[in-house]
């Protein structure tokens, strides 16, 4: 007899592909399995065939002409040498959009301050949707578990200003594109991260305030000074006494 119908038919997809997973019948008709053949229609028309070895279990099939947001069904069935088994299907239709490939960081320069430009190109592939936006993370190595990723979301534009790095260090920053599909793969760079400049506390000493009773520059104290005032202001007012007395005129 021939098989009978693969099990537990599973598909997943993307906007341009199709993967089908599948478990081998229960009944192989008393003959060993040769191939699985694979048959894929759009409405009543077969889009594309294809054959597997009896050992594998998954299969994908992307030939170019798959559309995206499109409907359609994959059969499957098990061959022995008396023909071809129970024929089994599953529906599906692709996704509108796939996720976009990798960009591309183009700093070039291997040393950066503790705070500097990093620049990217957008994705060669931005999955069938243009509005793309991206992600930055970026953590000081060595990375361990504990390590915690500084993050950016939702970035416009192709470049970010990173700031409040530490150095002398090693950073790692990896670049994401996303589009309404998801998140991409990453591009991944390491930088060497400078040693932040010293500040120099030599140029602008700070102003010496004397303190109450501290000598001036000229040897006196300011105690001595304020008595040499008193002392003054006593004689003019002792003159002015002694002359309203003489002339009676006070």
């Amino acid at each position: 007899d021939t098989p009978s119908g693969p099990r537990n038919l599973e598909a997943s997809k993307t906007c341009k592909s199709i993967t089908l997973k599948w478990e081998a019948p229960e009944s192989n008709g008393g003959l060993e399995i040769l191939r699985y053949n694979v048959r894929l229609t759009k409405g009543d028309a077969d889009e594309h065939m294809q054959s597997v070895g009896a050992s594998q279990k998954e299969v994908k099939i992307d030939y170019p002409e798959i559309e995206p947001d499109t409907a359609y069904k994959v059969y499957l069935t098990a061959q022995n040498g008396k023909g071809y088994g129970q024929e089994e299907m599953v529906e599906v239709t692709t996704k509108k959009f796939c996720l976009p490939s990798r960009p591309a960081i183009t700093n070039k320069e291997l040393e950066v301050e503790t705070s500097f430009m990093l620049t990217w190109q957008a994705p060669s592939d931005d999955g069938g949707d243009s509005n793309l936006k991206y992600k930055v993370e970026w953590r000081k190595k060595p990375v361990t578990e504990d390590t915690v990723a500084k993050e950016e979301d939702n970035i416009g534009d192709l470049s970010l200003k990173i700031e409040g790095l530490e150095g002398p260090a090693e950073y790692e920053f990896k670049v994401f594109a996303k589009n309404s599909e998801g998140r991409g793969e990453p591009d991944t760079r390491t930088f060497i991260v400078k040693q932040a400049p010293k500040k120099n506390t030599t140029d602008h000493p700070d102003p010496i305030t004397p303190k109450v009773g501290a000598r001036t520059q000229s040897g006196l104290g300011a105690g001595a000074i304020a008595g040499i005032v008193i002392a003054v202001i006593l004689i003019v007012l002792i003159t002015i006494d002694l002359f309203c007395c003489f002339f009676n005129s006070c």
